[in-house]
């Protein structure tokens, strides 16, 4: 086997053009940004809209979790003796977000558990810090499977997309961004946004669509060699672990098309519990079919380092983070 670099790939799909730095990030051959920013200049363009989230920043200075449903006869595959809270999202709305962008966080934990702290309000609040909001979600998980955390990202996609004027964000600058199993489902998200049947209230009517994906340390596959064995369990159920069409439908790499939206996507290289591949596969499909990927694979690190504060190396992947969302206008 080919011995995996330390890389950081850019993938732009209108100019054919793949970009390789080794042991960096930070160089760009020369017009790489005028595909992934979309921002070349044209007569008669209209300023861009600015958002004030000031009212917004009051009304959530408590960041007090808001229920995606009002009542729990309506959340979809709700069991009341499971013993698991209905699904909420906790907003940060950022000061000074004139953009209009957001973020919805999805911590990880293999569907298991949710490391809320460290890969949900660490995030959040370093997302504020560059004037980008943030909603951090706190999705079921076991004994819950699939269906119910898939409709707990999709409802949380349309909440915030549905109430945007309210949170100060543009409706049409909300990225999903997820670690480990939260990144499988930020994932599923990008792919899957169409199988969300529900038509419950105004909320459904709505586009479940995210506009950006950001995928750390993901689980991109359920396939065998690939995955993360628990994350796989708890997602399809325990009767479904070798479902081999499930295990395919559901392996993120398997699911994109040229209308995936653009992903962000890091990893470390001695991650032992979700092999880097994952995140390679996934970059690999995406310039296949020629959708938007920038990959990123740190030498140093390991699986759960969220933030990757104090790391010199994979630390870089916030700030890195940042500046490609502001590519997109954030």
């Amino acid at each position: 086997m080919k011995k995996r670099r330390t890389i950081a790939v850019v993938f732009c799909a209108a100019l054919s053009l793949a970009l390789v730095a080794c042991g960096s990030a930070d160089k760009k051959e020369k017009g790489a940004d005028k595909t992934v920013n979309g921002d070349k200049k044209t007569e008669g363009r209209k300023e861009p809209k600015v958002y004030d989230s000031s009212a917004a920043v009051q009304t959530y200075a408590g960041h007090e979790a808001i229920n995606l449903w009002e009542n729990t006869a309506d959340i979809p595959y709700y069991e009341e003796g499971y013993g698991v809270k209905p699904p909420t999202i906790t907003p940060y709305i950022a000061e000074g977000n004139t953009n209009g962008g957001c973020v919805i966080v999805c911590p990880g934990g293999g569907y298991v558990d949710l490391t809320v702290e460290k890969e949900g309000v660490k995030p959040a609040q370093a997302l504020n810090e560059n004037h980008i909001t943030a909603f951090v979600l706190q999705y079921r998980i076991k004994p819950y499977n699939k269906d119910a955390s898939m409709s707990d990202i999709f409802r949380a996609i349309r909440y915030v997309r549905a109430h945007a004027e309210e949170f100060g964000i543009d409706p049409d600058k909300i990225a999903v961004m997820g670690f480990s199993a939260g990144g499988h489902l930020a994932a599923m998200s990008l792919e899957h946004y169409e199988e969300d049947g529900q038509k419950l209230d105004e909320v459904d009517k709505v586009s479940a669509k995210p506009d950006y994906g950001i995928l750390c340390y993901p689980v991109i596959s359920l396939k065998d060699g690939l995955t993360h064995e628990i994350t796989r369990k708890q997602f399809l159920g325990a009767d479904n672990v070798n479902n081999e069409e499930l295990i395919l439908q559901y392996s993120a790499e398997e699911g994109v098309t040229k209308d995936t939206p653009p992903v962000f996507i890091w990893h470390c290289e001695n991650d032992q519990a979700v092999p880097p591949a994952n995140s390679e596969e996934f970059a690999a499909a995406m310039e296949k079919a020629g959708a938007e990927c920038e990959l990123h694979i740190y030498p140093f690190g390991a699986h759960g380092v969220g933030m990757a504060e104090g790391n010199s190396n994979a630390g870089k992947w916030f700030p890195g983070c940042v500046e490609w969302l502001q590519k997109f206008g954030y």
